[in-house]
């Protein structure tokens, strides 16, 4: 993947996730998994045989009482490689899986989760209440 196009992703997870931090739920875990970092080949290694997995999700969500939530973020046309296919598989089987192109669909994922209010109820709870005159 070029760089270019990374960045795009990358900007578009710190978009989605200025987003969570503003509209996310309080009894709700959730955290970035970095795993597109470079690095030697020894490091990747040593990080592998820790536990690293290619092709886990870009963000994992724990909202009480569901299963663990694992979205990917994309852009297009990028498409998913061969690991990021088998992850996905997997979380099917296991938990809740989705791979989202724009904040929209992802905003609205998170929202069916659990995992950040809607914008109705986000308004209501941070609406300043107006002066009287």
């Amino acid at each position: 993947m070029s760089k270019r196009k990374k960045n795009h992703e990358a900007a578009f997870q710190r978009s989605l996730c200025q987003h969570i931090k503003f509209r996310l739920r309080k009894d709700v875990i959730w955290f970035s998994i970095p795993n597109e970092r470079v690095c030697k080949a020894w490091t990747m290694g040593n990080l592998k045989a820790m536990g690293l997995r290619p092709g886990v999700a870009d963000l994992v969500f724990i909202p009480p009482g569901f299963k663990t939530c694992f979205m990917e973020l994309k852009i297009h046309p990028n498409k998913q490689t061969e690991n990021q296919v088998q992850f996905e598989n997997d979380c099917l089987k296991n938990g809740s899986n989705a791979l989202c192109y724009d904040i929209d669909t992802a905003v609205q994922q998170l929202i069916d989760w659990h995992v950040i209010v809607d914008e109705a109820t986000f308004i209501r709870q941070y609406r300043q209440p107006r002066r009287a005159a």
